[in-house]
């Protein structure tokens, strides 16, 4: 896995994107929502 600089890793995790708008004509890859479902998986809860 590679690493990632800590400037990368804070701008990342800074960013947000609010959704005003879905286009249901575009879809997950299955692969991506697979991460996508890992990655919560992982998030602290509390």
């Amino acid at each position: 896995m590679a690493s990632l600089p800590p400037s990368t890793l804070l701008e990342s995790l800074q960013w947000r994107y609010a959704v005003k708008a879905f286009d249901p004509a575009r879809t997950i890859a299955a692969a991506t929502w697979s991460a996508l479902e890992a990655s919560l998986v992982l998030t602290p809860s509390s």
